[in-house]
């Protein structure tokens, strides 16, 4: 086993998720009596949790087996139409900037899908 191994995964929407600090590693040993290792880090999300859990959350499942040619020039067309005038030239210099754009690309691709 080593120190890379990942055994538990945590997942945020990437429309929430608008930034993350790098984590830092705490040996738990004088804390929990534990050899495992703990991650700390910080996201920063565009939401205010609301503190009641909807567990009944629905999802949308895209199929695409069934899309036409059609449908993909379509979708296609729109996120260009959409995406062209935002990223145009962009640079990305650091990794806030790549997450503010990663956000920007797939909340409109999601949009676009819908």
């Amino acid at each position: 086993m080593g120190p890379f191994k990942r055994e538990h995964s945590i997942w945020v929407s990437p429309d929430i998720l608008l930034d993350i600090e790098t984590p830092t590693l705490t040996n738990a040993i004088g804390i929990t009596e534990s050899d495992r290792i703990i991650m700390s880090t910080t996201w920063y999300t565009n939401f205010a949790p609301s503190g009641i859990r909807n567990k009944k959350k629905k999802r949308k499942i895209y199929i695409y087996e069934k899309m036409t040619k059609e449908n993909w020039e379509e979708f296609s067309k729109e996120i260009n139409r959409t995406l062209t005038p935002i990223l145009k030239d962009k640079q990305i210099f650091d990794t806030k900037e790549l997450n503010r754009y990663w956000n920007i690309w797939l909340s409109n691709i999601i949009r676009v899908a819908n």
